[in-house]
């Protein structure tokens, strides 16, 4: 009976995620097709900067999405992380493309800003798809964005399952 719970769990939790990304791509495309693509380059870096610490459990969703959909197009990522379960040992995550060395958990933080910072490089893959992304999986209400809100108030949910 337990496995059960947790297969249904794991069901509902990789729907909502699918559901997220489909949403956010829906919308990227409809804010793309209004910018040239012309005048956007190929190949961008950019940071991702959070003042509170992640929930362990959203920031490997959020990973494990991101290089197993866009492997190709992420080009590197560096990232010191402070994360909910050990604020004071941030968590240091490196990979390129799809493949992630282990995190490595650090004895303390190296310095006095305690944000999460998060540098990509990545090639067609647009800034604002991987942020909308990211904020999606903090729960971050945005105006029509998907979020967790939205997502417990859908039609498809579990009466009484919470995520």
């Amino acid at each position: 009976m337990h496995t059960r719970r947790i297969t249904i769990t794991m069901m509902i939790v990789i729907t909502t995620v699918t559901i997220i990304t489909v949403m956010i791509m829906m919308v990227t495309r409809i804010r793309t097709r209004t910018t040239s693509t012309a005048t956007m380059p190929r190949s961008r870096s950019f940071s991702i900067i959070e003042e509170k610490p992640i929930d362990p459990m959203a920031l490997e969703m959020f990973i494990d999405l991101l290089r197993s959909a866009h492997g190709e197009k992420l080009l590197r990522m560096k990232a010191i992380v402070s994360v909910s379960d050990r604020p004071d040992r941030p968590l240091v995550l490196h990979g390129v493309q799809s493949i992630f060395h282990p995190p490595v958990r650090l004895a303390a933080w190296p310095g006095e800003d305690r944000r999460t910072r998060m540098v990509l490089i990545t090639r067609d893959l647009p800034e604002a798809f991987v942020k909308d992304l990211f904020d999606a999986f903090l729960g971050k209400p945005r105006i029509d964005m998907p979020d967790r809100a939205a997502l417990s108030d859908n039609p498809l949910a579990i009466p009484g399952m919470r995520i």
